[in-house]
């Protein structure tokens, strides 16, 4: 078994940071993709929050407690672009 110095060695696990433009592109899709998640996150937790409404508060926004489930039980990346 061989004895590697890891702080010798100029190890990339990720070729697309080499050149700066590159390394902008990634930092940009790695933004892009924080963003979807905390809006997926939102969402998620939205819709459990609506599932758990009284029938008062349902009634209240104007909505029933079959579309309530239903909107509740939709994946959390299956949401509106516009949000």
């Amino acid at each position: 078994m061989s004895n590697i110095n890891l702080h010798t060695q100029n190890i990339n696990f990720c070729n697309v940071a080499d050149q700066p433009r590159n390394r902008h592109a990634a930092i940009s899709q790695a933004r892009t993709l924080w963003r979807w998640m905390c809006k997926a996150s939102q969402v998620h937790f939205q819709r459990r929050r609506l599932a758990r409404l009284s029938p008062s508060a349902l009634n209240d926004i104007g909505i029933s407690r079959e579309v309530a489930l239903r909107e509740a039980g939709r994946p959390f990346w299956d949401f509106p672009e516009s949000r």
